[in-house]
């Protein structure tokens, strides 16, 4: 059974993938704090861990509120940066931890009108 659920952001950085390569969706097994994330060089980030034991009716989540969800601090997103948004299942059970992973959402850079 799913334990608890986990929101991550990733800034996107530009980088070239060829023709008719597919993206390897891999999941974030190792928590790291928005603060942290610069001095440690990842792109990623958790902004949210939600309980399963307050998940009981649908709830509202919006990436970039600025609030803290389970120790995690849901950060502003930047205009000027792109950022993947994902979506963690998380399983425990007899020591052993399953993750899976959907990619939810995709913040595109704001551009100025000319």
């Amino acid at each position: 059974p799913v334990s608890k659920y986990q929101v991550v952001v990733e800034e996107e950085r530009p980088r070239r993938l060829r023709r008719g390569t597919a993206e390897i969706l891999r999941c974030y097994p190792v928590p790291i704090h928005f603060q942290n994330a610069s001095l440690l060089n990842s792109q990623y980030y958790f902004s949210a861990e939600l309980p399963m034991t307050d998940l009981r009716s649908p709830t509202a989540f919006c990436v970039g509120d600025n609030r803290t969800y389970g120790g995690y601090w849901n950060a502003p997103l930047l205009p000027h940066k792109s950022y993947g948004v994902y979506y963690q299942a998380v399983s425990t059970a007899n020591g052993e931890t399953k993750i899976d992973c959907v990619r939810v959402a995709t913040k595109g850079t704001a551009t100025r009108k000319p």
